[in-house]
């Protein structure tokens, strides 16, 4: 990166770490590269009027309601389950917190919101299977015929 041209809107010196300088009203300066980003930071443009160099790209912000944070997280876990990559799964066979974050494009997500949802998703699950049982024992079985029964009965062979 080359020095670049720029122009302050005040009379201002910049002091950093890594050296400082200083700026005259509407004057434009040569600015070291280490320097730059100092520089834009307190509010000193390039004089070409151009944007600024190094510009962060705006980006879909993250929520910070619970509710859109958890639709989010449960959508990326089910989508982790549903790929099964073992590089996505700590040891105990739950997500990786990081994995989360990627697949749910937040910064970062906490353990205990990973959690919840996994405990409402394991409960939901094991309801299903209870249910699932219920229905199956409350279902009446066909009686096998008389017929059925001697007919497959091992004791033919004699």
């Amino acid at each position: 990166m080359n020095a670049i041209l720029m122009v302050a809107n005040r009379n201002v010196t910049l002091r950093t770490i890594m050296g400082s300088q200083t700026f005259v009203k509407d004057i434009p300066t040569l600015v070291a590269p280490q320097l730059v980003k100092f520089a834009l930071e307190i509010g000193i443009l390039p004089a070409d009027g151009q944007s600024p160099i190094n510009e962060k790209k705006e980006s879909e912000k993250e929520p910070v309601d619970q509710a859109s944070r958890g639709k989010r997280i449960s959508d990326a876990i089910e989508h982790i389950y549903t790929r099964n990559d073992p590089d996505d799964f700590t040891t105990g066979a739950t997500p990786k917190l990081k994995s989360v974050a990627t697949q749910a494009g937040l910064a970062k997500v906490s353990i205990k919101e990973v959690k919840d949802i996994l405990d409402a998703r394991n409960k939901a699950a094991l309801e299903a299977e209870m249910a699932q049982k219920a229905k199956a024992k409350t279902t009446p079985k066909a009686k096998a015929t008389k017929a059925e029964v001697t007919k497959d009965s091992p004791d033919n062979d004699l």
